[in-house]
């Protein structure tokens, strides 16, 4: 380091301008999207987060400027957009150096830093492709679903009531809209080949990857689909159908925010040093809680069906056929799975009240009061 502060600044910075480029690129060939790589460098430091955010700008906005908006995934511009670093221009390097008020020895090994932990990534499956590498047949914008629309706002209201039980029923009827939802569209596909399912990722965020992992395994599993966990990146991969897909990150997402919530409720039972501030306690009750969750989604998947079975003949066999192509899609691109226990301990009190938050009001949609919020 002291050898290159010794140099002029500015072939330096050239060259870890190149560097960077390439390392980033190279990821994006194997399947990393921009969010992906950002997480991974923020996660080594606050300022390698901002480099790799400022040259994921610095590298749409110089294809926009050359070629245009015609060959842009607008999800590839939504996730470069949310780093939320303006352009930087064509020194994008020193840019950043400016922006975070580094000396050239900091940068310099910050940036050191970050390419041998780029370097150790492996390859992923490409869900997205980058900009110049998509033609506008691949750019098509997805019409907005009404139902997944209501999804999100019954979504919503449970997670910003603070009645627990009001909360879980809002859940409950929007599991049931999204079950209901893909009875019908399975039953207008009869006779039709279902097609190949799609992979979408999702990021685990510490701390307690392990029980997250599972509720969005759980999640998945009662939403005909499935997941597999990356370890060492704590990234799931969800394989399934479009609209099935949508409905797990959605629920998921809202999921996770009641558990945090009614989790930072115990928490806040007791006093600093108190058994519920207690990393076992936690990791229990976000398994326990998890796992409730995965059996009241299945018991309103049970009602819905059972309420459905009089045109079963029609949307069983979609959805029986769209289960295998995802089986034989797992095997054939994961091969042997594994599975392992989950890390975290175990305390009673943290599995009696992770049940407990899961369990305020019954997850089946028959017996939803018709005037209450859940029913609107």
């Amino acid at each position: 380091m002291a050898g290159l502060q010794a140099l002029p600044a500015a072939p330096v910075e050239r060259t870890a301008e190149l560097l960077v480029a390439d390392q980033v690129e190279a990821l994006v060939r194997h399947g990393w999207q921009p969010a992906e790589i950002h997480r991974v460098a923020r996660r080594l430091h606050t300022v390698t987060g901002r480099l790799v955010a400022v040259h994921l700008r610095h590298h749409l906005d110089d294809h926009l400027r050359r070629h245009g908006e015609d060959l842009v995934d607008p999800r590839w511009r939504d996730q470069v957009d949310g780093l939320g670093e303006a352009s930087p221009g064509p020194r994008w390097y020193a840019a950043w150096r400016e922006r975070c008020r580094l000396d050239p020895g900091t940068a310099y090994h910050r940036t050191g830093e970050l390419l041998v932990r780029l370097g150790a990534l492996p390859a992923l499956h490409a869900l997205l492709r980058p900009p110049g590498d998509v033609t506008s047949s691949h750019v098509v914008a997805s019409a907005s679903d009404p139902v997944l629309q209501k999804v999100r706002g019954l979504l919503a209201k449970a997670e910003s009531t603070e009645f627990e039980a009001e909360a879980a029923a809002l859940t409950a009827k929007a599991q049931e809209l999204m079950t209901r939802h893909a009875i019908d569209r399975a039953a207008l596909h009869v006779g039709q080949t279902v097609g190949r399912p799609s992979i979408i990722r999702v990021a685990i965020e510490a701390p307690y990857v392990d029980p997250k992992s599972l509720l969005l395994q759980l999640v998945a599993a009662q939403t005909r689909c499935r997941t597999v966990f990356l370890s060492g990146l704590d990234m799931s991969e969800v394989i399934g159908f479009p609209a099935d897909l949508d409905a797990v990150e959605v629920l998921f997402t809202s999921l996770l925010v009641q558990a945090q919530r009614a989790l930072a409720e115990a928490g806040s039972a007791g006093g600093a040093y108190a058994r519920t501030r207690s990393s076992s306690f936690r990791a229990t009750f976000l398994r326990s809680y998890a796992i409730r969750i995965g059996e009241r989604l299945a018991e309103t998947n049970a009602h819905v069906m059972a309420g459905s079975r009089a045109d079963s003949a029609r949307y069983l066999p979609v959805l029986r056929s769209q289960e295998e192509a995802i089986e034989e899609h797992v095997a054939r691109e994961y091969g042997t799975l594994s599975s392992g226990p989950l890390r975290g301990g175990y305390d009673h009190a943290g599995a009696t009240r992770g049940r407990w938050a899961a369990d305020q009001a019954q997850l089946n949609g028959g017996h939803l009061d018709p005037g209450s919020p859940a029913s609107s």
